[in-house]
C-alpha cells in the first residue's frame, strides 16, 4: 500500500470559472476520491493535512520548506520525503502512484 500526504492551505483559493473560488483545501479533499476510483483504497491510503494545522508540525521540513519559498503548495509527502510540490503536484500525482505501484514498493 502506498500512503500519501497532500499538504496545502485552505488560504490558499484558487478561480475555477465565473462562479467564484475554491480553496486549495476543496479542491485537494474534492480530488482524493479521484485517486481512490483510480487507484483502489487497498493500493493506496491518501490524506490532506493543512500547513496550518497541529498535524502539518508533524513535517517541519516540508513546513519549513513552504516557508522559506524554496517549494510550493501543494506537496505531496510519502514517508517524510516530499515527493510533488507545487501548481502541478495534482496532475503528476496519479503518474507518480502508478510508477510505485508497478514497481511494487513497500507501504509508506
Amino acid at each position: 500500500m502506498i500512503e500519501i500526504i497532500i499538504m496545502g492551505s485552505r488560504k490558499i483559493r484558487h478561480r475555477t470559472g465565473c462562479c467564484g473560488s475554491r480553496s486549495q483545501e476543496e479542491i485537494i479533499i474534492g480530488f482524493i476520491p479521484t485517486l481512490y476510483r483510480t487507484f483502489g483504497q487497498r493500493n493506496l491510503r491518501c490524506r490532506y493535512v493543512d500547513i496550518d494545522d497541529p498535524k502539518g508540525q508533524e513535517y517541519p521540513h516540508a513546513v519549513q520548506a513552504v516557508r522559506n519559498k524554496t517549494m510550493g503548495l501543494p506537496l505531496a509527502i510519502r514517508g517524510q520525503e516530499i515527493i510533488l510540490h507545487g501548481q502541478a503536484t495534482l496532475f503528476q500525482l496519479p503518474d507518480y502512484i502508478r510508477a510505485e505501484l508497478k514497481k511494487g514498493t513497500p507501504t509508506s
